[in-house]
């Protein structure tokens, strides 16, 4: 009776993980084929984006990096802050999960600053939360705990 129930238990949970990416996949084909025919605007860099971010999630940060960086130079382009903020917030995040924290400091301030200029408070609160935990993870615990608070802070602030 219990390898019964642990072989439909394995087999349960193999196919939850199956089913998760192959619709990781599928969202992730279809940003593909949307970018195909996409113009040089707010929806190409939020495609690009995504697929980002869906790459970062995935443990494809090479990937997550092109597609950020692809949407950092057009937002820089057309002048689209929130695609700015967005898109170094994602390469900040690839690098982060690389263990490449110089790279990602640059970019968690990049994001930081932009989300400072468009005054978008959850995403100065999550800037600064990226920044405290890279602190952290360096042994800087007062940097670390300066940045945590202003995230505490401020998400007490923005996020209800």
């Amino acid at each position: 009776m219990k390898t019964t129930l642990k072989i439909f238990l394995l087999t349960l949970f193999l196919g939850i993980v199956f089913s998760a990416q192959a619709q990781n996949q599928n969202k992730i084909d279809s940003l593909m084929n949307a970018l195909k025919t996409a113009k040089e605007d707010t929806n190409k860099v939020n495609t690009l984006n995504t697929l980002s971010k869906e790459d970062w999630q995935t443990s494809y940060y090479e990937e997550a990096k092109k597609y950020a960086e692809e949407a950092l130079q057009l937002s820089e382009k057309i002048k689209y802050k929130k695609g700015i903020a967005n898109a170094s917030h994602n390469m900040g995040t690839a690098y982060d999960y690389q263990g490449n924290y110089p790279e990602a400091l640059k970019n968690y301030f990049l994001s930081l600053k932009t989300e400072e200029e468009i005054g978008n408070k959850k995403g100065i609160s999550i800037s600064y939360n990226n920044i405290g935990i890279i602190y952290q993870f360096q042994g800087n615990y007062p940097r670390s705990v300066k940045k945590l608070f202003r995230f505490v802070k401020n998400k007490r602030r923005s996020w209800r």
